[in-house]
């Protein structure tokens, strides 16, 4: 009777010792849990586990796009999933998602060599985004850079403005909008209030610019070069030197400045 007692004993022990050891390596293959991390921490150290780098964790709004980035892993294939289910844009190691409901969503990404998981919580506010619109005023501290192009030897009566804001604004391909009229002795140059681009859905922005070409120069022009912009205006001088060659006498310092002065 005693024997088959201890046995009994033995055999509940060995159970219980295997059950701890499945236990453990069930938390050492676990998804390694994440917070919004957007510098380098311990985690980008040797043999340190994955991780996913959002912009934030709360207030997302409803359709705002939200990037997630797997760090850490072994391929630039990443197998991205959520929960609940949605449908998201893959970009390898990022993933772009807009989501549609309110509420908590886990975010996976999986290692497509490595096989190394991490997942990340977020919680979506009931709350529609508002995509920034196509056409904007250009800020007032704004500054305009002027870059002078030549267009080659094939051509000595036409040369290109270069323009370019200093601030960025939401969208893609800012167009600022300007014209160049010709005076007696002087070429003026006339950008609007406002700016438009492209790809306003996503969170990028660039800058405002602008490509227009100065043309009919005569061979001998020697005069005035006015450019309004933020309801400024600002002049200085453009002289043509040779058959591809021109100088610029431009004294500001803010507002519109040149990046070069002779061509």
């Amino acid at each position: 009777m005693r024997t088959e007692k201890w046995l009994v004993l033995c055999v509940v022990l060995l159970l219980i010792q295997l059950v701890a050891c499945e236990r453990s390596k069930m938390e050492e293959n676990e998804p390694t849990p994440v917070s919004a991390r957007t510098g380098t921490d311990s985690a980008d150290a040797p043999g340190a586990k994955p991780y996913i780098v959002t912009e934030k964790t709360t207030g997302i709004k409803l359709k705002e796009p939200s990037t997630f980035t797997f760090v850490g892993g072994k391929s630039a294939f990443v197998v991205w999933r959520s929960v609940p289910a949605l449908q998201l844009e893959n970009q390898g190691t990022k993933a772009i998602i807009y989501f549609q409901n309110p509420g908590k969503h886990r975010i996976l990404a999986v290692d497509s060599l490595g096989h190394d998981t991490a997942y990340i919580d977020v919680e979506v506010i009931d709350q529609p985004y508002q995509m920034p619109v196509s056409e904007k005023p250009i800020l007032a501290n704004d500054v305009l850079s002027v870059t002078p192009i030549a267009y080659g030897d094939t051509v000595d009566n036409l040369i290109g403005l270069e323009f370019v804001t200093a601030q960025t604004y939401p969208c893609t391909q800012n167009h600022l909008s300007g014209k160049i009229t010709k005076g007696e002795n002087s070429y003026e140059v006339k950008f609007g209030k406002t700016l438009t681009g492209v790809h306003c859905y996503t969170k990028e922005q660039s800058p405002g610019t602008s490509h227009l070409s100065v043309n009919q120069i005569p061979a001998n022009f020697d005069g005035v070069l006015e450019i309004e912009f933020n309801d400024k205006i600002y002049k200085g001088t453009m002289k043509r030197t040779g058959q591809n060659t021109f100088e610029f006498n431009w004294p500001h310092a803010t507002g519109v400045v040149f990046t070069k002065k002779s061509l």
